[in-house]
Order: C-alpha cells, then structure tokens, then sequence
C-alpha cells in the first residue's frame, strides 16, 4: 500500500514537472531543474500541488479499501 502511495505521488510530481516545462510557451528551451526546484519557494505553488497529492492518495487509498 505505502509502495503504491509513493509510486503515485512521483507520478504526480513528475507530471507536475512535465507541465511546467512544456506548457510554458515563451521559455520552453531556457527552464532548467533549478528554475523547477525554486518554485516550491512559492507557498500558492505549493499549495497547489499537495492539494493535487492529496487528492491522489484519497482516490487511492478509496481503491484500495474497497477493491482489496
């Protein structure tokens, strides 16, 4: 389960990070690691992406209790 938990949560993150780099038209060539890794500086962002972890654990632990 705590297996699961993880491996969704790097899956989320990543995504994250995925989106970040692709969807931001104007610097797509010139965003590095760093400029990711500063943005968790920003509470909002922050906010935003626990909120979005969280949610995955929820719906996965939901699964798990009553699939399993």
């Amino acid at each position: 389960m705590v297996q699961r938990l993880i491996i969704y949560n790097l899956i989320v993150l990543t995504f994250d990070a995925f989106t970040y780099f692709f969807m931001n038209e104007k610097y797509r060539g010139y965003l590095k690691i760093n400029d990711y890794i500063r943005l968790f500086s920003n509470p909002m962002y922050r906010k935003s992406l626990l909120t979005k972890i969280f949610i995955v654990d929820f719906i996965v632990v939901l699964f798990f209790i009553l699939f399993n």
